[in-house]
């Protein structure tokens, strides 16, 4: 069962137990990307480094998954993105408190708690980040074509499609689907 499958403000533990299992996760990740850019001289300083970010990282995890949930339990707002925002500024201060920094601690609150609460209004809303691409095939042209992209893999597509003429692709194309552009520029097409 996955963390938006859980109940808002009544699983508690349930939740708590996923954002700290992906907090640890990404900890051990980004600890050892740390560890082969900047080597360590003693496998006791690889290790302290390593656990360091791990704990730390789940430590962000657990108090993000236990104050939104109780932020949501206690306001009765189940669905409300305050919780989240709060979730994150919480995460976001403890950062600083860890690095013993007030600038940390204020830009991590913000900034994490901006990201969490966007995260939940787009959950909410229905955003998406990535379509999932279709291929439409152009018999007449003799392209296949994926639409649905973002606006630089769509600009790499039809920049491909197009190679052999001496089409220009501007970033306005970016607000145009694949068939106006290419009903537009049919007769520059070979």
């Amino acid at each position: 069962m996955g963390y938006w499958d859980l109940e808002e403000g009544k699983d508690c533990v349930g939740k708590t137990w996923i954002t700290t299992k992906l907090g640890t996760a990404l900890g051990l990740v980004g600890s050892a990307y740390h560890l082969v850019l900047i080597r360590p001289e003693t496998s006791l300083e690889a290790f302290t480094r390593a656990a360091n970010a791990t704990v730390t990282m789940a430590s962000l995890g657990a108090i993000f998954g236990v104050t939104t949930c109780l932020s949501a339990h206690v306001r009765d707002a189940p669905d409300d993105p305050t919780n989240y925002f709060i979730g994150g500024c919480a995460s976001g201060a403890f950062l600083g408190a860890r690095t013993r920094s007030v600038m940390i601690g204020t830009t991590g609150c913000m900034g994490l708690g901006i990201v969490a609460m966007l995260t939940k209004v787009g959950k909410k809303e229905g955003w998406r980040l990535y379509g999932e691409p279709r291929l439409v095939v152009w018999h007449a042209l003799g392209l296949v074509l994926i639409e649905n992209l973002d606006c630089s893999a769509l600009l790499c597509c039809l920049q491909a499609a197009l190679f052999r003429s001496q089409i220009r692709i501007k970033p306005q194309l970016c607000y145009q689907s694949i068939k106006e552009y290419l009903a537009a520029n049919e007769a520059f097409i070979r």
